[in-house]
């Protein structure tokens, strides 16, 4: 697969007990390359009944990469179990928790974090105290949905029914020309002053979705092809509202406004569901569940020829660093730790320069190769 297609992928087996990864693809900007993997690990170390051995292989993508016929392309060929972000319901992907649960970069904490601090905002606000408006806070270029959502924030009928904030993702746009005229970024927590929230996708699956929940605010998702491997617990008019259309907006929030009991306990019961079912141990267990059952029908052994054909045993956190080579500061700076891998900020600049021409990067904040969510 192109870079377009996937940022990046790798390929892991558990034997014995025992992590072997073998990264498959890199591009530059894959940051987050390690961030599943990370989970994986996590999983795999719970303590419990020790996993059965198992191969298998995760490709990166906001949409779903799985090839839809199967392989080898054309004909009839094997549905893939590939692991992946988001899920279409057409193909045979499995879908894992992506790098959002982890943290990202310095403006992203992990789930584990995030979940208690959006859930305290959402619990001390009671309903009647929150603005009756619809919002939406996030980019409004990237991918179809989100420029319909742009054109509908400025449609007569959403007068005072929507609030649209364009916020610049930080994820790509660095210039000051690129920001200029967007709304600042604010804290999740932020969202839970409102009665209603908007979930749309970008260029693929959107991973606002979980925060929303936890607003205890009504969140209307607009249907989507790709899934995160949650969605099928939440059901709709009961954990949230899903919009066929981004043009169904605007009546749905009509119509809650109009049930006030109605919105206000679809809000409280997906805030439920949110807070027990995506906790950060019960997401854990997710993954240990599914290793579990995708072992019990692989035909072929995990252990088979794996030798030295480019597996590395992986441990801790920072072997993963050292694997992906995520966190290298160059200078003989190893210090797999938060900030700037132990590099003094007045060398931060000068050694961010260097890394035009490395394939390694100084990692910030949370993508750093440290444990996470271990209590």
């Amino acid at each position: 697969m192109s870079k377009w297609e996937v940022a990046g992928a790798w390929r892991a087996r558990l034997i014995n007990g025992s992590l072997y990864v073998k990264m498959l693809s890199m591009q530059p900007h894959w940051a987050e390359r390690t961030s599943v993997l990370r989970l994986l690990l996590l999983a795999v170390q719970r303590a419990g009944m020790p996993l059965d051995d198992v191969d298998l292989v995760y490709a990166h993508n906001d949409r779903d990469p799985t090839p839809p016929r199967g392989w080898p392309p054309g004909g009839r060929g094997r549905p893939i179990p590939l692991l992946t972000n988001g899920h279409m319901e057409t193909r045979s992907s499995l879908p894992v928790p992506e790098f959002s649960w982890i943290g990202w970069h310095t403006h992203t904490p992990p789930w584990c974090a995030l979940h208690s601090e959006v859930g305290a905002a959402g619990a001390a606000l009671p309903w009647a105290n929150r603005t009756d408006l619809a919002l939406f806070s996030g980019g409004l270029d990237n991918g179809p949905y989100r420029k319909e959502l742009r054109k509908l924030g400025m449609a007569k009928e959403a007068e005072g029914v929507l609030k649209i904030r364009n916020v610049a993702p930080r994820f790509f746009t660095t210039t000051a020309a690129a920001k200029a005229g967007r709304d600042p970024p604010q804290p999740m927590s932020a969202m839970c002053g409102y009665k209603y929230l908007i979930s749309v996708a970008g260029y693929g699956y959107s991973n606002r979705l979980k925060s929303l929940l936890m607003c205890g605010s009504v969140v209307i998702h607009v249907a989507q092809p790709w899934n995160e491997f949650f969605m099928p617990l939440l059901a709709d008019r009961r954990h949230l509202v899903v919009a066929k259309t981004v043009a169904d907006i605007v009546p749905i929030v009509q119509m809650l406004r109009e049930n006030q009991t109605l919105a206000e306990r679809i809000g409280r019961a997906g805030r439920h569901v949110a807070a027990r079912e995506l906790a950060f141990d019960r997401t854990l267990a997710y993954f240990r569940a599914l290793l579990g059952s995708y072992s019990t029908i692989q035909r072929e052994s995990a252990a088979a020829a794996l030798g030295t054909d480019g597996y590395t045993h992986v441990r801790t956190a920072a072997d993963l660093g050292r694997l992906a080579g995520q966190c290298d500061c160059g200078a003989g700076v190893t210090k797999f730790e938060p900030g700037r891998c132990g590099v003094d900020p007045a060398d931060f600049h000068r050694l961010r320069a260097a890394e035009r021409n490395s394939r390694y990067r100084c990692c910030d904040g949370w993508d750093c190769p440290k444990e996470v969510c271990e209590s």
